[in-house]
């Protein structure tokens, strides 16, 4: 990673109303970004590359010929070393193979080969190449795109083909591997909670969208997740706020304030806690 700190602009939403299913994004060199993430991305490189900066993750690049998985539900701080060209497919809703072969098939397929649960395997950003099958789907889309053909339902049926080309031309161990991010033994329940979860302030008010009660929902969100909800969130924040510390340079009072913070004081007192130092200990040590 830099030994400096990259100057990004405040985070904006790329899953807006307004933005595409499937979408053509032209990124010139030098060009820095964050991104928050509403609805699960998948990003194919067609030129270029970037390089990416996510919670516990080291700077991680990505390059032409490579797909790359986002999850919902985080800030990525992004730089583009060259010129790069990426087509991304936004994924309404719930992460969904096919009819007939649900998520939670993939995390069985590791946790039985490996004899290891979700709470022990490392997750990471992983990447699948783009092979000559998908080179010619990705191909005609962009010719699709460039003749003005953009309605949903023709990006609907991209996305379920993109599926379909996946688990055809690639090992279940390389899909796994590749949304091993948000792999876990109820999907669907996991998913629904990543992607609801800004939409809700209380674990009631989530427990209730999912019909369970407050103290259902909470056990099975341990059984999932290997935490209670509140200690989920704020390990989600603490992950939110050092990647800010660590990777730009926007004074403290705005990271506090974009967090919800009412008080520096409060912010300091977060960081001490839960990530051991004050902010400006935390970004001294990595200049």
């Amino acid at each position: 990673m830099n030994k400096g700190i990259i100057e990004y602009p405040s985070c904006h939403t790329m899953n807006n109303s307004n933005s595409p299913q499937v979408e053509m994004v032209r990124i010139p060199k030098g060009a820095t970004g964050c991104l928050e993430l509403h609805h699960n991305e998948v990003a194919f490189f067609m030129e270029g590359r970037l390089k990416f900066i996510f919670g516990d993750f080291h700077e991680h690049e990505s390059k032409k010929g490579y797909i790359l998985f986002l999850p919902v539900g985080g800030r990525y701080f992004y730089r583009a070393p060259v010129n790069a060209i990426v087509m991304v497919f936004r994924l309404h809703g719930p992460l969904k193979l096919c009819d007939n072969y649900p998520v939670e098939k993939l995390f069985d397929l590791k946790t039985i080969a490996s004899g290891k649960n979700c709470k022990s395997r490392m997750k990471k950003l992983n990447m699948l190449q783009i092979n000559s099958h998908l080179w010619h789907f990705l191909d005609g889309i962009n010719n699709c795109l460039r003749d003005g053909i953009d309605g949903n339902y023709y990006f609907e049926l991209k996305i379920k083909e993109f599926f379909l080309l996946l688990r055809t031309y690639y090992s279940k161990e390389e899909i796994h591997d590749f949304f091993q991010q948000i792999l876990t033994k109820d999907t669907i329940f996991s998913e629904y909670v990543r992607l609801n979860s800004q939409r809700f302030r209380t674990v009631k008010e989530i427990a209730d969208a999912m019909n369970l009660s407050t103290k259902q929902f909470a056990k099975k969100f341990v059984d999932i997740f290997g935490e209670t909800p509140y200690q989920w969130m704020k390990a989600g924040r603490a992950k939110i706020i050092h990647a800010e510390i660590t990777s730009t340079r926007k004074p403290f009072k705005q990271i506090a304030f974009e967090n919800e913070f009412s008080t520096i004081a409060q912010f300091t007192k977060f960081c001490k806690k839960e990530l051991g130092k004050t902010p400006s200990n935390i970004r001294a040590s990595i200049i």
